[in-house]
């Protein structure tokens, strides 16, 4: 069972540690994801996770898929951390966004992370995180 971990999505500008839904739209800032794959043995799979960060526009506007040059890979066999009592394996990934990749506005966030195989396919599970109202402002 693929399922996000907590917090699952959060944005913060590149040079602070401080989560924000609120980014100013001229510095860069980074997507911390955050999930779990749980009843699973990871390190039976192979491939990578493929990762992409969905900016909705909220009314007219631009919308953005993130990072500009294509999904994220994170290999299935980079977990932080294992519960080998549970079988839970935790992953965590940034995806860096320039200012040039989103422009001011105020969006919908949704993240898509799925596996996908050693030739590119993707896989059958799938993990969407909703995360907040994003602002860019400027």
């Amino acid at each position: 069972m693929l399922r996000p971990g907590r917090p699952a999505v959060t944005s913060r500008q590149a040079s602070s540690s401080t989560l924000s839904s609120v980014l100013p739209a001229d510095e860069a800032w980074i997507i911390h994801v955050e999930w779990k794959l749980s009843d699973a043995r990871a390190d039976l799979l192979s491939g990578d996770w493929s990762i992409t960060a969905h900016l909705e526009s909220l009314g007219p506007g631009r919308e953005y898929s993130l990072p500009s040059g294509g999904p994220l890979e994170v290999p299935l066999s980079a977990y932080t951390q294992v519960d080998p009592a549970t079988g839970t394996y935790q992953y965590v990934a940034n995806v860096h966004v320039e200012v040039e990749d989103a422009s001011a506005g105020r969006y919908r966030f949704v993240t898509v992370v799925q596996p996908a195989d050693q030739s590119g396919r993707l896989g059958e599970m799938v993990a969407f995180f909703e995360g907040p109202v994003l602002y860019l402002y400027g």
